[in-house]
């Protein structure tokens, strides 16, 4: 096999419209004849052409069905491409909290019906104890209220595929301690309730939507089964009943409708932990993979919009900006092409994993077309980047430099 071969992907489709019952977090074609083993190991992803691959990655939709990564235009808020999809109008982005019925919704199954009376989340795999909680006894336990800013992985910069809201829910570590970890424990998967046919990947047939975290992010307090948002019972359309809460990672691993955990010893091997929602990068004739993890450092410019035209006369340049594992140090605007920056004002609302607001009033100097940008900084000096790095091959976590051009009269 030559170094172009990569040795990245499964070709099975996620199972789990069974109950799991492997310690060893594996989705495949194949599994329902092995639910009810104790233990197995999976077999080696077999290696794929690079050709194929990247064909494979060429076809994946965007999170808004985009198909353009240039100048942000003002983006649709919903797509033929993407049916369970919504974006949240981010030029109108007007306060700190998302309202419910403006945050962004993705989803590639649509809302399954759930009994909420008879609804019951289990919790099996590598545990002392396989526990069935009822949503009355997660609503018993210690909670917690965080406010955490959500991104799709595969928002385009500028896009509506992120929003901001304040969730409610209990700590998946105290979910987990209840359920009394072993000591193998590495990893943990979450098994939605939504499923059915792909249509994002050519029909497949996928069971569930399932995505699987590390144990030590599991046991972080950031790490929620949320029931509440902006202090509502979860919507059906946000994962209510019950969802998860991954805080700083991209949207993808705070899996809605959630049915079922399962405490694994490795990660899973499912079709959306290995075929969807990774970063593969390119370098000469080599491919390499990895995981997404935290949002990147990211700013957007929420208005004006691109190629709108305005008055000489004062106006507000403003957006919002976070980041995933760091909190935001200060936004700076350019007028003038990048030539030279200057700071926005930031918002005095903040959380460590929401984002900030911030805005900069800014006087045109003179009528014609002017290119304006926005950058972030995280309190650990890191600054957002100017383009798209070249050797990022997958179509996740866009985070270059937002721009805009406006036309002054």
């Amino acid at each position: 096999m030559s170094c172009a071969d990569v040795n990245l992907l499964r070709v099975e489709s996620t199972t789990a419209r069974h109950d799991f019952k492997s310690p060893t977090a594996i989705s495949t074609r194949h599994l329902r004849s092995i639910m009810n083993q104790t233990d197995h190991q999976p077999r080696r992803d077999w290696p794929i052409q690079r050709r194929r691959f990247l064909t494979q990655i060429a076809a994946l939709p965007l999170a808004l069905g985009a198909g353009r990564l240039g100048l942000a235009q003002q983006p649709p808020l919903t797509s033929p491409g993407s049916p369970n999809s919504r974006a949240f109008n981010f030029a109108a982005l007007n306060q700190w909290i998302t309202p419910n019925e403006e945050f962004f919704v993705r989803s590639h199954f649509g809302v399954p019906k759930i009994d909420v009376a008879a609804f019951v989340m289990k919790v099996t795999g590598l545990v002392e104890r396989e526990r069935h909680f009822t949503l009355d006894e997660l609503t018993r336990l210690p909670a917690q209220e965080d406010v955490v800013t959500l991104e799709c992985a595969g928002n385009l910069v500028g896009w509506g595929g992120v929003s901001n809201a304040r969730w409610t829910g209990v700590r998946l570590a105290d979910v987990l301690k209840a359920a009394g970890l072993r000591a193998e424990a590495k990893d943990v998967l979450l098994i939605g309730a939504d499923g059915g046919t792909e249509a994002e990947a050519g029909g497949i047939e996928v069971d569930a939507y399932a995505r699987s975290i590390s144990i030590s992010k599991a046991m972080q307090a950031g790490t929620l089964l949320v029931f509440k948002m902006n202090g509502e019972p979860l919507p059906a359309i946000h994962g209510g009943p019950l969802r998860a809460l991954v805080a700083g990672w991209y949207g993808m691993d705070s899996v809605k409708w959630l049915k079922q955990i399962v405490v694994a010893r490795e990660p899973s091997t499912g079709f959306y932990q290995t075929r969807r929602y990774y970063e593969a990068r390119r370098a000469s004739d080599t491919t390499t993979r990895g995981p997404l993890g935290a949002m990147r450092l990211k700013s957007q410019i929420a208005r004006p919009i691109n190629e709108a035209r305005l008055q000489l006369a004062p106006t507000t340049i403003c957006g919002a900006a976070w980041c995933g594992d760091a909190e935001i140090a200060r936004v700076e605007v350019t007028t003038d092409g990048g030539r030279t920056w200057q700071a926005a004002v930031l918002g005095s609302d903040r959380a460590p994993q929401a984002w900030r607001l911030w805005s900069y009033e800014w006087q045109p100097a003179a009528a014609g077309k002017v290119m304006i940008a926005a950058r972030a900084y995280d309190t650990r000096g890191h600054v957002q980047p100017a383009e798209r790095d070249p050797q990022i091959i997958t179509p996740y976590a866009n985070n270059w430099i937002d721009r805009r051009t406006v036309e002054i009269k």
